[in-house]
């Protein structure tokens, strides 16, 4: 993961470079996937609290992808696969399960919360 090494390595303008470009095709994609819920809530954590966009975003994404994948579950199987969360005889519910989960770990491996990693995540 890019996120990952960026936050190692914030001198690495390859690292960098992969981050920018997958911003780019996040931002394509966002109002297709229904995570423009996560954007909009995200705003108003940042501008009423002072979260930064990305930090806020990051908060709530495990929340907003439990509510909008649990109506949206033909995408789970995709998702969980893109996530590297093994699913071949799992429920609906146990896959859901997994996507969130992983996102949660995935926010506490980069230090969401912790103010000194914050710097990348605008």
């Amino acid at each position: 993961m890019y996120l990952i090494k960026a936050l190692q390595e914030p001198q690495n303008l390859g690292y960098r470079s992969k981050l920018s470009y997958a911003a780019l095709l996040g931002g394509m994609v966002i109002g297709q996937t229904g995570m423009g819920l996560v954007h909009h809530m995200g705003y108003h954590l940042t501008l009423d609290l002072g979260l930064k966009h990305g930090t806020a975003n990051g908060l709530l994404l495990p929340w907003v992808c439990e509510a909008a994948l649990g109506r949206d579950r033909y995408k789970l199987p995709t998702i969980a696969k893109g996530l590297g969360a093994t699913i071949s005889e799992s429920t609906d519910e146990e896959t859901l399960e997994k996507v969130v989960e992983y996102i949660q770990r995935f926010i506490s491996q980069i230090g969401l919360a912790d103010e000194k990693k914050q710097r990348f995540i605008t």
